[in-house]
């Protein structure tokens, strides 16, 4: 019945137009792979976007990307001479944020979290489950983005995503998803609660389920 719904009310129209996604799709995998540049493809690829957003007066530029090593030296480049690159137009946008993996299984995570969110989130508000392993990003990129969001995405059983939380609980840290992240780092807007499963957001007011998800709004079908 939500599906059907969906279907029936949808208005593809209220959907934000100054929301942009730059997509690495199997047509630009190919077009770079025909100049003999694989994937993954070299950070200061990442550097020179990073640069063109930021110039094109973008609010924030978030990559949906785990970027869980430094990069490695190829024939054509230096990997350290890409990192410091790609390091450097993150800290001139000042307004990157990465994605980073939170895992429930313990095991050892790639990197530790170098500093607290810039995001005061409240604990109330996160996910029902408890992630005490994680993939960052290398501590330079940490120490040059403005922040970190979480990049989990859950299935419903017949595989389309129908919700997500807003906040996650890893390891005596709360963490915003990835989109939550940047709509903060954005708006500035702070959390208020309104009753024990609605949140209002800035003048937004959100339900959430039992297991503190909100429901995504599909403007298509």
């Amino acid at each position: 019945m939500l599906d059907f719904r969906f279907q029936l009310f949808a208005e593809p129209e209220r959907a934000n137009k100054e929301i942009v996604i730059a997509v690495i799709d199997d047509k630009s995998l190919s077009y770079y792979e025909k100049q003999q540049t694989f994937w993954p493809w070299p950070r200061d690829f990442f550097a020179e976007l990073t640069g063109y957003l930021r110039r094109g007066g973008a609010k924030a530029i978030v990559y949906d990307i785990l970027f869980a090593s430094p990069d490695i030296d190829r024939a054509s480049s230096d990997g350290l001479e890409n990192d410091i690159k790609f390091n450097d137009s993150m800290k001139t946008a000042g307004n990157v944020i990465l994605g980073a993996q939170l895992i429930e299984v313990v095991e050892h995570s790639t990197y530790k979290l170098e500093s607290p969110m810039p995001i005061t989130l409240p604990q109330q508000y996160a996910s029902t489950s408890i992630f005490s392993s994680a993939i960052f990003p290398p501590p330079q990129y940490q120490q040059s983005a403005y922040t970190l969001g979480a990049t989990n995405y859950f299935d419903d059983a017949d595989g389309v995503c129908r919700s997500l939380p807003f906040i996650f609980y890893y390891n005596r840290h709360t963490f915003p998803h990835l989109g939550f992240a940047t709509y903060l780092s954005v708006t500035k807007d702070s959390l208020k609660q309104i009753s024990t499963q609605t949140i209002q957001i800035g003048k937004n007011i959100i339900p959430l389920d039992e297991q503190h998800n909100f429901r995504l709004w599909w403007y298509g079908s």
